[in-house]
């Protein structure tokens, strides 16, 4: 028996408790949940952190005070005896639970596989280490697999920009580090990771296919032609080997032995396609405008090779370009834009990005008669574009008319202030609303239930003063100077009325 000192002058003692003399308590923990990993680990190691317990007075029985998950997994581990601290029940019991439940920092997921390389290092054995630590192999070779992805994504995954369960996703393209960066690239807000992980996938399987179309081919010494995107041309000198209309009705085996002998690995499904250079040698003929020679299967296995290397080369040069853009365009952010530069850039793709609708709102704000027929669809762009180039104060203006017009636009689809969760769309138009009634706009109230919900505006501010306008009211909105464009308006017609 040890004595331990702890806190609140009380002193704890380290005894081994039978189970059979301990009684649960009341604890903050409601469910125990899956204790299999931890019963695992008790069974392989023992009980390494001690239960607490107070003792019952009267009798020689203990009151657990934490450790419920512990003392079950011991219990199932099939411990008669396990170690804990005695002592006097702290004064607030719930509190201490809460403490020492919540005071834990679980190891990050790249930690934890960092920790059991290690461990591999060191000579232990994979499948005994995975027992150990309560997973099954497969599970431990997937988390030591983390260490494997770049060092952005395990960053991400460091400080919880990305979840273990999208890290264990993108392990699968650990070895195909091309394929891993297109799937980060295809990340986005209507693509998930484990669905551009599941493209990526496809798409390296059926390039593995091709390769090993490829491969095949040329082990055999067969040319191999360029594949065409759909059926063959009709003019083309190539015909396909077969018994269908148009095509060589010879075997390929037999065929093999003609020196217009070639093949194709078809795009779609990666496919072996054999066909004959030379169809006019076996009575078939080809539609062709002008007179030629047919071209020889290694002329155009020539032609194909080349091609093809030209387009690896020309891919290699632009993915070289992206990378260089992409160093240069941090370094740039790294080492500060001017503010008028970054500025002038932002605003001229805002108004060179905006659409249709936004762009003929945008024009009436600012009173832009745009040229051109009266159905071009871009001639209000063209003409906020003419107006840009008058300045930076021209830019600062038309971005803004184009940015009030896009909120308009989120109005006019009707905010629902019961709506539920916070969503974007009801941030902007909360954050419109409150721009507006900064400028002079007079909210009505429900304009100003949005803006308070989705936290553009304080409850204790106080509303902009002015006519609440009716439903029915056919006067001009104040930001499109459309009639009626005012979904949140209260009709007040029976007040003014009365």
């Amino acid at each position: 028996m040890a004595d331990i000192a702890t806190t609140a002058g009380s002193v704890l003692t380290l005894e081994h408790i039978p189970l059979t003399r301990i009684r649960s308590g009341r604890n903050v923990r409601r469910q125990i949940g899956d204790v299999t990993a931890l019963t695992e680990l008790i069974r392989q190691s023992g009980l390494v952190q001690p239960i607490r317990l107070a003792p019952i007075d009267g009798t020689d029985e203990y009151e657990l005070v934490f450790g419920t998950r512990r003392l079950a997994a011991a219990a199932a581990a099939g411990l008669d005896v396990v170690p804990a601290l005695v002592g006097p029940p702290p004064e607030r019991p719930t509190v201490t639970q809460i403490h020492e439940n919540s005071g834990r920092a679980p190891l990050t997921a790249i930690e934890e596989a960092q920790a059991l390389q290690e461990e591999l290092d060191l000579g232990t054995d994979h499948d005994v280490l995975a027992r150990s630590v309560g997973y099954r192999p497969e599970q431990m070779s997937d988390r030591v697999a983390l260490l494997r992805l770049p060092n952005e994504v395990r960053g991400q995954l460091e400080d919880g920009g990305l979840s273990l369960a999208d890290g264990l996703v993108l392990t699968r393209l650990v070895g195909a580090p091309e394929y891993l960066e297109r799937a980060l690239r295809q990340v986005n807000g209507w693509t998930t990771v484990a669905q551009a992980v599941d493209r990526q996938l496809r798409e390296k399987e059926h390039d593995d296919k091709v390769k090993a179309a490829h491969a095949s081919l040329e082990a055999r010494g067969v040319p191999i032609v360029e594949a065409p995107h759909g059926f063959l041309s009709p003019d083309s000198t190539a015909r396909p080997l077969g018994a269908d209309e148009g095509e060589v009705p010879i075997k390929a085996r037999a065929h093999g032995k003609e020196p217009c002998h070639a093949a194709f690995v078809r795009h779609h499904d990666a496919a072996i396609v054999y066909v004959c250079t030379d169809p006019a040698k076996h009575g078939v003929a080809t539609s062709v405008d002008t007179p030629r020679a047919a071209a020889s299967a290694e002329e155009l296995a020539d032609a194909a090779r080349d091609k093809r290397s030209e387009t690896i080369k020309r891919n290699r040069t632009l993915r070289a370009e992206h990378a260089q853009r992409r160093q240069d365009v941090r370094t740039a952010l790294d080492a500060g834009v001017a503010p008028a530069t970054a500025a002038e850039y932002i605003l001229r793709t805002v108004v060179a990005a905006v659409d249709h609708r936004a762009a003929e709102t945008a024009c009436e704000l600012l009173g832009v008669k745009p040229d051109g027929k009266r159905h071009s669809v871009d001639r209000f762009a063209k003409a906020l574009c003419a107006l840009a180039s008058d300045g930076s104060d021209a830019l600062h203006r038309i971005a803004l008319a184009i940015t009030l017009a896009q909120a308009e636009a989120n109005v006019c689809w009707g905010p629902t202030p019961d709506y539920g969760p916070r969503s974007p769309h009801e941030e902007r138009v909360a954050e419109y609303f409150a721009f507006a009634a900064a400028q002079g706009h007079a909210l009505s109230a429900s304009e100003r239930k949005v803006a308070i919900q989705y936290g553009a505006m304080e409850p204790s501010s106080q509303p902009t003063g002015g006519r609440r306008r009716s439903r029915r009211s056919t006067a001009a909105d104040p930001a499109t100077g459309r009639p009626g464009c005012d979904p949140t308006a209260t009709d007040e017609s029976a007040e003014t009325a009365a």
